[in-house]
């Protein structure tokens, strides 16, 4: 087997394992609060939604910085750095027992892991171009198939063995994942270095100057569309992060009880991921035939139907079959912004490159809940939000519009 192909497919093993042991607390959170003493109300609601911020404020700040380290040091280190430390910190989690202790412990999680971008960064170097959208894709449907074994172990996990002990199950299995890229991934000397980096910069500073004087019309054509499909990445991401973290008070407000909301919320989280990773290996693998940009405003156009199926209060069975239509449909763009971008960036600086994508991301996790959270104390309920993402997604077709015309021009 070609070595692009081992470690591609050990990447997807791993982050299978990592993503279930994410996603393996993920349904309870706001239950684990809520036996520490928390009460249902807006304080819960802000304290869940600091919860799932804190992490991408962390990843925000740190993931230009990994992205950087890993150009001139390799991207075996820092996916070894990732796991490593999300193995610790779930086992801190586990053991405190209030809810300060345990954001600061979320805070860290985002500076200290981020084995997403680790992984995607060291795909896209080690791929070669032909296979880049596909690669990417399967990299991103194992996130979302672990993600979605992980709420559905969890939520009956928590059941059966308590909240506590789930933190330990999924430190588990970050060790487990370390262990597997130390042994059986290998890097490709020729994709970091220090002297690559150096020579990447001075060619970028040459091509500057050149195109400064006789191409600065280019310039100004090419620096809208990357910034859009930055803008595009922010948004839909914002929209699909502005609910994620009240679904597990929305399942408990719906059928008014605690009792096995944490496995249904599993199960829903569980469908969701499950339509999302079908999506990254059906409608993502169309980016390799066709025109990107043409494929994320189709996407996003159907998008735009389906998000207004998630506003009215019919019955939980109906959301979930429309969030799980929501998810397959929408969660196709992202990757293929990912690929495109990563389609105009040298091997030597995809690094950085998806630094600034997860940063991007985790803007979007700050930007999300916080949103959701403000949009649920001014309209009195969580069907404000959903009524948000709709606004969101119309935004989104607005500027994958733009980037089509920027480019066709």
């Amino acid at each position: 087997m070609e070595q692009w192909r081992k470690n591609l497919y050990t990447m997807v093993t791993t982050q299978i394992c990592c993503m279930i042991g994410f996603g393996l607390v993920s349904p309870f959170i706001a239950f684990y609060f809520q036996e520490m003493g928390m009460e249902m109300g807006h304080t819960l609601d802000l304290a869940v939604s600091l919860a799932n911020t804190f992490p991408a404020v962390g990843m925000a700040i740190a993931s230009p910085i990994w992205g950087m380290l890993s150009d001139r040091y390799g991207r075996k280190s820092m996916l070894v750095r990732a796991s490593t430390f999300a193995g610790i910190l779930m086992i801190l989690m586990g053991l405190v027992d209030s809810v300060l202790p345990f954001l600061a412990l979320r805070l860290l999680q985002g500076f200290f892991t981020g084995t997403v971008t680790a992984s995607m960064a060291f795909v896209s170097a080690n791929t070669p171009e032909e296979h880049m959208s596909s690669s990417l894709g399967l990299l991103s449907a194992s996130n979302f198939v672990g993600f979605s074994i992980g709420p559905v172990v969890g939520g009956l996990l928590a059941e059966w063995i308590g909240y506590t002990n789930c933190f330990y199950v999924s430190s588990a299995l970050m060790f487990f994942a370390t262990l597997v890229v130390i042994t059986v991934t290998v890097e490709d000397p020729s994709t970091y270095g220090k002297e690559l980096v150096e020579k990447s910069r001075a060619r970028k500073l040459e091509e500057k100057k050149r195109r400064a004087g006789s191409a600065a019309s280019g310039l100004r054509a090419v620096s809208p569309v990357i910034i859009s499909l930055f803008a595009v990445l922010l948004i839909q991401r914002t929209a699909r992060m502005a609910f994620t973290p009240f679904l597990a008070l929305y399942v408990e407000d719906v059928r008014g009880t605690m009792e096995w909301a944490s496995g249904i919320t599993g199960a829903i989280n569980g469908s969701v991921c499950i339509a999302t990773a079908i999506s990254s290996v059906t409608l993502v693998r169309l980016a390799d035939k066709y025109d990107k940009i043409s494929l994320m405003l189709l996407y996003a156009v159907l998008t735009f139907p389906v998000s207004l199926l998630l506003i009215p209060d019919i019955s939980l069975i109906f959301f979930a079959v429309s969030y799980a239509m929501y998810y397959f449909i929408y969660g196709a763009i992202e990757p293929i912004i990912t690929s495109a971008l990563s389609e105009k960036t040298p091997p030597e600086s995809r690094g950085m490159l998806f630094g600034w994508i997860g940063t991007f991301q985790n803007l979007a996790g700050i930007f999300g809940p916080l949103l959701g959270t403000a949009i649920s104390a001014a309209f009195s309920g969580y069907q404000s939000i959903l009524a948000a993402i709709s606004v969101m997604v119309a935004v989104v077709i607005c500027c994958i519009a733009f980037v089509k015309k920027r480019v066709a021009q």
